[in-house]
C-alpha cells in the first residue's frame, strides 16, 4: 500500500498539483481514501466506486487472533512463481474476453479497453494484458481496521457508489456471502457512517464493474456530486 501511495504523491509533486478530486474504483478506492486521510490538503472531494471491499464480516479480525495461513502461502507462491503470460491472438480476442466476463459492457468500450490494455507478448506472437497479477500482493499489506480508522479521518465530501448487483462479485470469491443481501446493505450503511461527510448512491443493473455496466449513469452521478446537487440513489 505504501508504494501505491508514494506513486500517487509523486504524481501530485511532479505535476505541481496543489489539490484535486480523486476517483477510485475497487483497489483504487482503498488507495485514494488512504491518500485523502494522509494528505487532506491535496484532496477536495473523493469518489469511491465500490472501493471499500466486501462486507467486513468476510474477513478475520485484524487483532491477530487468527491468521489466514493459506492466503499468505498463496500470495507468496504468486510472487515467487515464474510469471505465465496469458497470451491472446490479438486485441480482438482480448475484447471478446472482456465482453464474456462483463456481459453488460458495450462492444465499443470493450474494444477501447482492449486496445489500451494489451501489449505484445514476450515471445513476439500474440498479445497479453499489460497489468501484473503480482500487484494483488497489496491485499496482504492492507489492514481493514486501519482502513476504517482512515475513513473517519477524511474531512472532504465523499461519494460512495455501488451497484445493486455488487454482492454477486464478492459472493463469487466468498461463496458464504451468496444471498446475504441484508448483511451487505447493513455493512455499506455502517461504512458510510464512518466518514465525516459521505453520501451513497446505488446504480441499478450494475455490479462491481459499475463503470463498465452503466457508464452513462456513473458519469451522471459523479457529475452531480462535483457540480451540483447529489443525485438521489437508484435503490
Amino acid at each position: 500500500m505504501v508504494e501505491f501511495l508514494a506513486d500517487l504523491k509523486a504524481m501530485f509533486d511532479f505535476f505541481d498539483v496543489s489539490s484535486a478530486v480523486l476517483v477510485g474504483h475497487s483497489l483504487g478506492g482503498h488507495i485514494c481514501s488512504r491518500f485523502a486521510a494522509l494528505y487532506p490538503h491535496h484532496v477536495t472531494r473523493l469518489v469511491l466506486a465500490d472501493g471499500m471491499g466486501p462486507p467486513r464480516q468476510a474477513f478475520e479480525d485484524d487483532d491477530g487472533a487468527s491468521i489466514d495461513d493459506a492466503r499468505w502461502r498463496d500470495t507468496i507462491s504468486m510472487i515467487t512463481a515464474p510469471q505465465k503470460e496469458r497470451v491472446m491472438q490479438d486485441a480482438e480476442e482480448a475484447k471478446s474476453r472482456l465482453m464474456r466476463n462483463n456481459p453488460r459492457i458495450s462492444e465499443d468500450l470493450a474494444r477501447l479497453i482492449a486496445g489500451e490494455g494489451v501489449v505484445r507478448a514476450a515471445g513476439g506472437e500474440g498479445v497479453t494484458w499489460s497489468w501484473d497479477d503480482r500487484a494483488s500482493m497489496i491485499w496482504m499489506t492492507l489492514s481493514h481496521d486501519e482502513s476504517e480508522i482512515a475513513w473517519g479521518e477524511i474531512a472532504c465530501p465523499v461519494l460512495i457508489i455501488t451497484g445493486d448487483e455488487g454482492l454477486d462479485y464478492w459472493a463469487r470469491m466468498r461463496p458464504h456471502l451468496a444471498g446475504e443481501d441484508a448483511l451487505y446493505k447493513a455493512d455499506l450503511v455502517s461504512k458510510r457512517k464512518l466518514f465525516q461527510d459521505a453520501r451513497h448512491v446505488v446504480i441499478n443493473q450494475a455490479g462491481h464493474m459499475l463503470h463498465y455496466d452503466q457508464p452513462d449513469r456513473f458519469v451522471e452521478v459523479v457529475d452531480h456530486f462535483l457540480n451540483g446537487p447529489v443525485a438521489p440513489g437508484d435503490g
